[in-house]
């Protein structure tokens, strides 16, 4: 949970394992049938369920950087790869600054599976509640303590992204120079991380003491504050990317074999 999407829409109302599951099968179909139309279909998919749930805005950066990775991706293959031997075009006459097609077709049909990759994955993580999440985990078999320590590995990254900020703002107010040359962010990285891992295990501590309190290893059979609910839209969900991701499985070994 690096960001949670807090409105209350579609996406927000599915049940934490449809999620999961529907990712999971997006990308098994994805490189499964390694196909240019398949996979521009499902990245504009997204990219509407991306603007009917309004995240378009926090979408940008990954957009912009996806651009980048291809523009990057095309140039090195299109000009260093080992196969290429068809010249598509001559950039800088006399020069190795050359675009072939054999490698340009391989940066593709790798690009062509990373962008909806990275949609897909942003609606799931941006949608996830981790405690909605560990619920149905528990649910699912999973033993309460598992869940609980995956959730927890996940809702603990933005809280120490927030103390560090407060560490660095209250360093810096000490006099300490966290700007600048490398010489000087190395001198303050000590001042920064020995506050900051301390405050952790105090509070790790802390939470310790709160879960003893709260009969975390009783055997007992637990109870939840919140308890998502599965629909029959979950149900379709489900099972219409598990039916895309065996299709995807299929194909594959029908290439293989023939």
């Amino acid at each position: 949970m690096l960001s949670i999407h807090e409105k209350n829409s579609f996406l927000k109302r599915l049940y934490p394992m449809t999620k999961i599951w529907a990712s999971l099968g997006f990308i098994i179909g994805i490189f499964t049938f390694s196909n240019y139309y398949i996979s521009s279909f499902i990245f504009v998919l997204a990219l509407l369920v991306i603007l009917k749930e309004k995240m378009l805005k926090e979408f940008k950066v990954l957009l912009i950087a996806a651009i980048l990775l291809g523009i990057s991706l095309f140039l090195i293959q299109g000009i260093l790869s080992p196969a290429n031997q068809t010249v598509v075009w001559n950039i800088i006459p006399g020069t190795g600054f050359t675009l072939y097609k054999e490698g340009l077709t391989t940066a593709a049909d790798v690009y062509c599976r990373i962008v909806p990759l990275i949609a897909v994955l942003f609606l799931a993580i941006r949608t996830l509640n981790m405690t909605e999440l560990g619920v149905a985990l528990n649910k699912a078999g999973v033993s309460y303590r598992a869940s609980f320590v995956l959730t927890s590995t996940f809702q603990i990254i933005p809280v120490l992204n927030k103390e560090m900020h407060q560490v660095m703002n209250a360093q810096k107010s000490r006099g300490l120079d966290t700007e600048g040359n490398l010489l000087n962010r190395m001198k303050a990285f000590i001042p920064i991380m020995v506050p900051l891992i301390s405050n952790s295990i105090m509070k790790v501590q802390n939470q310790v003491v709160a879960l003893e309190s709260k009969g975390f290893n009783s055997n007992a059979k637990k109870t939840f504050y919140r308890d998502p609910l599965k629909t029959r839209v979950d149900s379709i969900i489900v099972a219409c990317t598990t039916l895309f991701a065996l299709s995807g499985v299929a194909y594959r070994v029908y290439l293989l074999v023939m």
